[in-house]
């Protein structure tokens, strides 16, 4: 019977069906579904309630969270488990990042990641300290043979902590696919997360994007304040909103979870216009080569002047992001003179918690381009891009733009401490992905400073900060590499870092101490090396790079001598070394370690 009907569908209206039906697999329900069917495969990796202080997805400052961090009760020390029998696949520490982070691979196709820990268990731990000792290196990434070091379903596996770049206690934990380390929304495994609290819109924000394109009579972005009515938001006196030519649409956005006041991320948005879907976006998988496009999908310079992390609904030319799952004309609206268009932002969470953002689109008249901002060069997305000067070339690789750019520039003399004028490249306002190559003129720099150069940032009032201390200098003309726009000139670092004891003095009788505490610190580029020694011998000084603090726990390396001399030995990216040496004393009833 069916091949008696003659349907003529629309090419619209297919591709809307075609998306209709990803839609089921991929909604809530169907993880629901899914994560039933994986009951019993994992277990919670800690043995509380479960509250998050961040969820999968949401935005950072240069990346979408992998993970879910986990709340641990404010503290450090609390047990964290294996969620399933497995293998330690990789041990990763390091002063930065994930700190002490431990990867478990399991039968069933995932690994694990439990990040940010105080310590590991004894097993790991030794493996870990022998490894160390063995490279003189505190920072490690080791990957153990299959097999070596085998983990329960429950086993302790490690302490949570603060470690790395963590701001406080929790523990970062990740469910990845195995075969490609694909990080996976870890909620998917229904853990007992309660979450009966739909996201909340807090702003909206409309942006003019062709050359005539307006909204409410300006040619700028502007931000909408919200009411809301249960889980229904409108436009502050729901008033229409005034758009000419081609618009974009954007809305800050957060979800709440219960018992826990942290801004989480949402796991779905979408747009329609006139009930039709224009856009939809979808977090329920990362990849970490494309995390980086979290720069273009966000409002950048919201995030840079407001620290406001907003979705833009609208997808750049250069952002190959691949969480959107559908858009129409890449999620930009045309609004004709006298077109009323009706449009819904629905923010949805992963446990199907949704709200939604409805609003009036009036179409107006276009006005005339702008046309008074001075233009160095357009420079244009998935090719590279050159400028020139007598004074700097830049070299932008096909990568480095999100989209088309009408890039500006200029120069100033720069202070006394400088060895190059202040060049203003762009605006720091404005992305980029990749690094481009940067070489200026720097003549005059002295033969003993050459190796001491680095590109510093200039902030409006002239305070300078550090950008990289990888600068090459070759006839005259210094060459290095940036990935972001700004005001930048080139300094020089000859002061060593400085080491300041905090538990030790000269002869002090250390027995009753558990280890040797010292700051370590540079103003300039920062911290490159750190070396302990105990009478000649290297012992392991740990490094919590965000407390500027060198700490070594007495062990069974240290030198079986009453009398002992410590030296430290801290040098910075530019060879600046500090040394400093101290004698002290331990007696030989000491604690058994």
């Amino acid at each position: 019977m069916l091949d008696r009907i003659n349907v003529k569908i629309s090419p619209d209206r297919f591709m809307f069906f075609i998306f209709f039906v990803s839609c089921l697999i991929s909604c809530p329900a169907y993880l629901s579904a899914q994560s039933n069917n994986d009951n019993g495969v994992f277990r919670s990796p800690v043995d509380i309630d479960i509250l998050l202080s961040g969820n999968f997805a949401e935005l950072r400052g240069s990346h979408f969270h992998t993970g879910i961090d986990i709340k641990i009760q404010g503290k450090t020390g609390l047990n964290i488990y294996a969620i399933a029998d497995g293998y330690v696949s990789r041990i990763k520490v390091s002063p930065y990042g994930y700190g002490n982070a431990l990867y478990i691979t399991h039968p069933s196709g995932y690994t694990s990641v439990y990040a940010h820990l105080h310590r590991f268990n004894i097993q790991i731990e030794e493996y870990v300290r022998r490894q160390q000792y063995a490279s003189k290196s505190f920072a490690v990434n080791l990957f153990p043979e299959t097999g070596l070091i085998n983990v329960k379903q429950g086993e302790v596996v490690g302490k949570g902590g603060n470690s790395g770049s963590s701001l406080g206690p929790h523990l970062h934990f990740e469910i990845r696919t195995t075969d490609n380390e694909k990080p996976q929304n870890p909620l998917r495994w229904n853990f007992d997360v309660v979450d009966n609290i739909a996201p909340r819109f807090h702003n909206l924000i409309v942006y003019p994007l062709s050359d005539g394109a307006t909204v409410n009579n300006v040619q700028r972005k502007l931000l909408f304040s919200l009411q809301k009515s249960g889980h229904n938001y409108k436009v502050k006196n729901n008033a229409p909103i005034k758009v000419a030519d081609t618009i974009g649409l954007g809305v800050y956005v957060n979800d709440y979870l219960n018992k826990t006041y942290n801004r989480c991320g949402v796991n779905q948005l979408k747009v329609f216009v006139d009930d039709a879907l224009t856009y939809f976006l979808e977090l329920n998988e990362l990849s970490f080569a494309e995390n980086r496009y979290i720069l273009s999908h966000m409002d950048y310079a919201l995030k840079v002047d407001r620290n406001i992390k907003a979705h833009k609904c609208f997808i750049d030319e250069g952002n190959h992001f691949s969480g959107y799952k559908f858009s129409k004309e890449r999620g930009r609206v045309f609004v004709a003179p006298g077109d009323r268009k009706h449009v819904e932002v629905h923010a949805i969470d992963a446990h199907g918690n949704k709200s939604v953002l409805s609003f009036t689109l009036l179409g107006v008249d276009p006005v005339n381009a702008n046309q008074n901002i001075p233009v160095a060069r357009v420079l244009k997305p998935g090719q590279t891009n050159h400028f020139e000067n007598d004074d700097v070339h830049l070299v932008f690789p096909s990568k480095s733009l999100y989209t088309k750019l009408n890039f500006t520039y200029s120069s100033e003399p720069g202070s006394e401490e400088m060895y190059s004028k202040i060049y203003h490249l762009h605006d720091k306002h404005v992305p980029l992905h990749q690094r481009f190559n940067f070489t200026l003129e720097a003549p005059g720099v002295p033969n003993h400073l050459k190796n001491k150069l680095y590109l510093a940032s200039v902030a409006q009032n002239g305070n300078t900060s550090p950008v990289t201390s990888k600068v090459r200098y070759d006839k005259g003309r210094a060459h290095t590499r940036v990935r972001s726009f700004g005001r930048f000139a080139l300094m020089v670092d000859t002061i060593p870092p400085e080491i300041k004891p905090v538990n030790i003095y000269e002869n002090k009788d250390m027995t009753s101490e558990q280890g040797i505490s010292v700051k370590i610190t540079d103003d300039a580029t920062g911290i490159d090396s750190y070396n302990g020694y105990i009478n000649g011998q290297w012992v392991l000084f740990s490094y919590d790079a965000k407390n500027d603090l060198l700490y070594y726990e007495f062990d069974e390396y240290l030198p079986q001598d009453s009398t002992l001399q410590l030296k430290l030995i801290v040098s910075d990216p530019k060879h600046n070394t500090s040394i400093k040496t101290i004698n002290f004393k331990r007696s030989e009833e000491q604690t058994n370690l």
